[in-house]
Order: C-alpha cells, then structure tokens, then sequence
C-alpha cells in the first residue's frame, strides 16, 4: 500500500500539470455530458478539474461528470418495400414458408414516414442521410457535363453549394415500393435517366444514371441528354 500511494500522487500530479498546460474552454459537451477532461463538466478544462479528480480518489467526492462521446453514424435508408414475394412472383405471407427473411418483413433502415422535410423553397432534406435535394427534376435534359455545370451554378433556396449527386447518394432516393415514378412523392420527378456525378471506371466515357421509372441504375456515355436533381451537403 504504500508503494501505491506515491505513485497515486505521482499520477496525481501528472494530471495537475497536463490540465493546467490545456486550460481553456472545453472542446465539446452538452446536455449535461462533458468533453474528454471536462471532469467537474462546467464547460472548462482547468486546474478545477485536476481538484475534482483527486477528491474523487481519495476524499470520496462527486463521480466524474460522463464524457459527451459522438453519436453513431446515420442508418442507410429503408427501401420503402412492405411486400413479400415467392418464387414466381406472388404474393406470399413475410413470415414463415420458404421464403421467410424477406426485405419486406425486416424493413431495415431509417423509415419511410417522416423522412423528407419539404422547406416550400424547392428543396427538400433528407433526415435520414441529412443531405437536402432539389425538389423537382430539372425541366430539360443535360450532357453530362453540362448537368456539372448546371448544378454547379444553381442558386436554389439560398444556397450556392449544390453539385452534381454521386450514384450511392442518389440512389438512396430510389423507393423500392413504388415505380413509375420509384421514388416518395414528396418530389416532382420524371421516370427518366437522371445524372450522377459518378464516372464508369469500365467505361470512363459513360457515366452512371438512376433511372427513375423502375428505381434502376446503369451506365449511360457523357454524350447523352439526360435529367438532373441538384444536391448539397453530405461532407
């Protein structure tokens, strides 16, 4: 025991001296969490907490106030799909048979209702990715680079950050329980090809396309005229 106690307040002091040469605000914490050596969590990395430590190891003192630590990453979307399906092709129950296991049972991902926000402004966010769409496909069909330049220089809601959708985003907006158009009807969209920002590494003067009409993805070359849904966001 007395060997402990010295290298107790060797420790001790260690942490006096570190939290003094870091004093300042804390660098995150709310809500009653506080940031990583935030310990009596008043907001402030300083001498107060190197006291509030050692009055928890040795006299008994209130417990440490618990670190904020970062939330986890957002879900992938569900695919809006509620059916289930055998073999054939028909309609068959999502729980038990030999077709059990089904999209349409464990409808896995961030849900459907309530995911969009429409602002009224033409755009729309996405709460479950947190990227905002452009509402409305746009009105005419683009080269692929002219579909860059067009979102590039689109001013829509305020914002003069949008950019051409790389195919994992835009995908994300496929509804796989709806077709014709295959995504929410929360936005105006034509059935036809839409642009991604995603070159064809097979094919490099061909881009990637999602194809609204069944909710399908292919590779389309640049020198064809296709629809355009502006995104921003996502860094």
């Amino acid at each position: 025991m007395r060997k402990i106690v010295p290298t107790i307040v060797i420790f001790a002091s260690g942490v006096l001296a570190g939290l003094a040469l870091r004093s300042g605000p804390a660098l995150a914490g709310g809500g009653g969490a506080a940031a990583n050596g935030d310990v009596n969590g008043d907001g402030s990395i300083d001498l107060s907490d190197a006291v509030s430590l050692l009055d928890w190891l040795f006299l008994g003192g209130a417990d440490p106030v618990p670190i904020d630590c970062p939330g986890s990453s957002p879900r992938l979307p569900a695919t809006g799909l509620a059916s289930c399906f055998d073999a054939a092709g028909e309609p068959t129950p999502c729980t038990g048979g030999q077709c059990s296991g089904q999209d349409g049972f464990y409808r896995t991902g961030c849900p459907i209702d309530g995911r969009f926000t429409d602002h009224g402004d033409g755009t729309v966010t996405d709460q479950c990715t947190g990227l905002t769409w452009e509402k409305d496909s746009s009105s005419q069909k683009y080269l692929w680079c002219e579909a860059l330049q067009y979102c590039e220089s689109l001013g829509l809601g305020g914002h003069s950050d949008w950019r051409l959708p790389n195919a994992r985003e835009l995908l994300s907006l496929v509804h796989y329980g709806r077709s014709d158009p295959a995504i929410d009807p929360v936005f105006r969209a034509v059935p036809s090809g839409h642009w991604t920002s995603t070159s064809s590494s097979l094919v490099p003067d061909a881009s990637w396309c999602v194809v609204f009409g069944l909710g399908t993805s292919e590779i389309v070359g640049k020198d064809a005229r296709l629809n355009v849904r502006a995104v921003r966001g996502g860094n």
